[in-house]
């Protein structure tokens, strides 16, 4: 439910609602209360109504407690409202939200990561993703946003997609999370790949303005989220990479 909510709010979107799918070989009454509890509570969190669904017993696909789950959600915004690469501007910066852990990429590393200590790690495999639909409520309201960019598959390497061809996010280097560290030191990749992996602690990336770069932080502390100015915009030739880190 988070990554479709905070995919959504990319593009400048509200999110509106959510319908769920949830497929088991034998249906447990508790078991799928758990989970449709889970999902409201999550729509609730993002602003959105959890309209329905559909729940599947397939013996013949799923084994003894396997299940399957996915879902979808649709959001609103005006065509001259759409944040992206047309907007962001040479000076504007880059705002990082921290995430809560790893939320939803590189597990099949980390189940070989930690294939015999899953109990021991188990707090930073479990750890919910961190929705940032109230962030993108404040920063409408009363900021300037040029693009936001969901850290999802492909690391921070998603953060590209938001760029114009000639205009490259110059990033200053942050201390890695515990947990990505250890990761790090067991599979013995280099820092570009991390960054290619996984969220490396920045869930969410926002241009904003430049002189609406330091209010706009406070806001969001404000209201709990941890931010960071992380870089800013700067022109760069035909053949730069679009990240260029300090």
């Amino acid at each position: 439910m988070a990554m479709c909510a905070n995919d959504l709010i990319c593009t400048g979107g509200t999110p509106l609602f959510f319908l769920d799918y949830y497929a088991v070989g034998k249906l447990h009454l508790k078991s799928a209360q758990q989970f449709l509890t889970s999902v409201r509570k999550a729509c609730e969190n993002a602003h959105m109504v959890l309209i329905g669904g559909e729940t599947a017993e397939m013996p013949g696909v799923y084994q003894n407690t396997d299940f399957d789950c996915a879902g979808f959600s649709v959001g609103v915004v005006d065509q001259e409202k759409i944040w992206g690469p047309h907007l962001v501007q040479d000076g504007d910066v880059i705002i990082g939200l921290e995430s809560s852990g790893f939320h939803s990429n590189g597990y099949s590393l980390l189940r070989k990561v930690f294939e015999s200590e899953y109990e021991k790690y188990r707090q930073w495999l479990l750890e919910p993703t961190r929705l940032y639909v109230e962030a993108a409520i404040i920063l409408k309201k009363e900021f300037e946003v040029h693009a936001m960019a969901h850290i999802t598959g492909g690391g921070i390497e998603n953060l590209p997609r938001v760029l114009p061809e000639l205009l490259k996010a110059r990033i200053k280097k942050w201390d890695l999370p515990e947990c990505y560290k250890e990761v790090q030191r067991r599979a013995k990749i280099s820092d570009q790949e991390m960054r290619e992996t996984f969220n490396c602690g920045m869930g969410l990336m926002v241009i904003v303005k430049a002189t609406h770069a330091e209010p706009a932080k406070k806001s969001l502390e404000a209201i709990g989220y941890k931010a960071h100015l992380l870089g800013v915009m700067a022109p760069k030739t035909k053949d730069e990479p679009h990240v260029e880190w300090a």
